[in-house]
């Protein structure tokens, strides 16, 4: 008998040791975790178990989500580093060494964020915190309060909707509490409608790396190769006390007041072996919210040999919602298969259209949907409207994660062109190290199959900082095929040097021949308050 309650004191306890242990919930690419006492860093898994001084960090590209006992959730963003100093419930305690997380604590919690200088005490639910270029840290809480202690020793206090820059230096005066974006658009250092957080899906992991939608797109999706120049948030001279503001709420139940602008600038030159020789370009694209409400625009002045002209490559709302997803109203990009060759391997001739689009997630499954008001605008303004005026009509894709990578079907049907419809997928063949992707379908306006497929080398990137990209495209009827190698390589941050090489078939203007183009890309954003 004395036996028997000793194994069922022993099972209780261990139940209880069990209950308070954090899980990596989800995976994206490159995640590590390192044991507290050892120095080896091991590769993660859904379902890696945490204790209390345990590791994680994520390598480039890379994100992780950790579910606590009580459904508590933190995601890192890439290139971020995380100890768990205490797992238990309700009254987690962890230190930030690098990069960026969002995180949602369950109500009544009494969670402790730490950095190297500063220690931040959350009495709510949901807040940001991430390390600039600069060595400063942004807070942004949410919802509830965040009680934060200065490297002076001097403490401040943030009420919900409001964000704050602490300087690393112990003499700096304490800063003052500004608006901060809404929690729809508010989970990276700028704004954005596509954050790193809703990249991690619970209980998946995806080991591929999409391909670019279009030539600056590897660098939004990398703040490390994009330089950053923050318009800091003004300081209360001599450390006077800071009076916190109160959120002003509409019917939405978001921060009305909060508003952000940035501005992303992205300048490219190229050199072609083939007339026209020469390329300039520039990308001016403001993007802000207001409250429940995020904007982009994207205007494209482009220099080819003397001759300029210029696109809008996005003017867009967006709303955001858990339950409802996000709707976006403009131009904007819709096709997300992930082939590079933008012209003769998509599902649309363009990937820019002017519409309203839905996407959301259900589970594992996401869903976009869109209304094409007009599929091809760019090919409207420079070659005339066709015969019947625009290409409305109506496009749909359904992705879901299988075996560490994806696979997409979408259809399009537009006035004047029959019906479209494609597979795409993306799979490692060499986890981290090599990987597939392709499109196969039938082109909506040229009534004609083609297909598309490649090869990735991640391997590359992580460790030199290169993405290289060869993609064979046996093209719809009267385009040509192409073989194509792309090599985008940051050679430091907010510049990449690109190579651009390609094989084209006997339908392209001119003839069969090689071509190539080589140039340099830079990227900076500003925050403008």
């Amino acid at each position: 008998m004395r036996c028997l309650w000793s194994v069922l004191i022993l099972g209780v306890l261990v139940n209880i040791g069990w209950s308070q242990q954090a899980r990596i919930t989800s995976v994206v690419r490159v995640v590590e975790h390192q044991k507290t006492g050892t120095t080896q860093w091991l590769p993660s898994k859904v379902g890696t178990s945490l204790e209390n001084g345990d590791r994680v960090r994520t390598g480039k590209r890379s994100y992780a989500e950790v579910t606590f006992a009580d459904r508590s959730v933190v995601k890192l963003n890439e290139r971020s580093e995380l100890t768990v100093s205490s797992t238990t419930a309700g009254k987690q305690d962890m230190e930030l060494h690098q990069g960026s997380l969002w995180a949602r604590f369950v109500k009544g919690s009494q969670a402790t964020i730490r950095t190297k200088t500063t220690v931040a005490a959350v009495r709510g639910t949901e807040i940001f915190v991430a390390f600039l270029p600069d060595g400063s840290v942004l807070f942004r809480i949410f919802e509830g309060e965040l009680f934060i202690v200065l490297p002076s020793g001097q403490q401040i206090t943030l009420s919900a909707g409001q964000e704050v820059i602490v300087s690393p230096e112990p003499t700096a005066p304490p800063p003052s509490p500004s608006p901060a974006p809404p929690p729809q658009f508010g989970t990276d250092i700028t704004v954005t409608d596509a954050s790193f957080v809703d990249l991690t899906v619970s209980g998946q992991e995806t080991l591929v790396t999409p391909g670019a939608q279009d030539f600056n797109d590897l660098q939004r999706s990398d703040p490390a190769q994009s330089s950053f120049n923050p318009t800091v948030s003004p300081e209360v001279p001599g450390g006077a006390a800071v009076t916190p503001i109160t959120p002003e709420k509409g019917n939405l139940d978001v921060i009305v007041r909060s508003r952000q602008w940035f501005l992303e600038t992205t300048g490219i030159g190229l050199y072609s072996s083939r007339r026209p020789r020469t390329l300039y370009g520039i990308r001016l694209k403001p993007k802000a919210t207001f409250g429940p409400i995020f904007f982009s625009i994207s205007w494209q002045p482009t220099n080819i040999a003397g001759t300029t002209r210029s696109r809008w490559t996005e003017v867009y709302f967006a709303y955001k919602d858990e339950q409802v997803g996000t709707i976006r109203l403009g131009r904007q990009w819709i096709s997300r298969s992930p082939v590079n060759a933008t012209l003769v391997g998509k599902l649309l001739i363009s990937d820019i259209a002017d519409g309203i689009s839905w996407q959301k997630n259900f589970g594992a499954t996401q869903l976009t949907a869109a209304y094409l008001y007009d599929s091809q605008p760019d090919l409207n303004k420079f070659f005339g409207s066709p015969v019947g005026g625009r290409r409305q009509g109506g496009y749909l894709r359904l992705a879901y994660p299988i075996r560490g990578g994806t696979i997409g079907i979408s259809a399009m049907k537009v006035r004047g062109g029959a019906t479209g419809y494609s597979l795409d997928f993306s799979q490692p063949i060499i986890t981290n190290e090599l990987e597939i992707y392709g499109e196969i379908g039938r082109n909506s306006f040229q009534r004609s199959n083609f297909y598309t497929v490649g090869l990735y080398f991640p391997g590359l990137f992580q460790r030199l900082g290169t993405d290289l990209f060869i993609e064979y495209t046996k093209a719809p009827r009267n385009l040509p095929d192409f073989f194509s190698v792309r090599i985008f390589h940051t050679i430091f941050p907010g510049f990449q040097a690109v190579l651009i090489g390609s094989r084209r078939g006997d339908e392209a203007i001119g003839g069969s021949g090689v071509d190539w183009a080589v140039g340099l890309i830079y990227s900076t954003f500003f925050m403008v308050k």
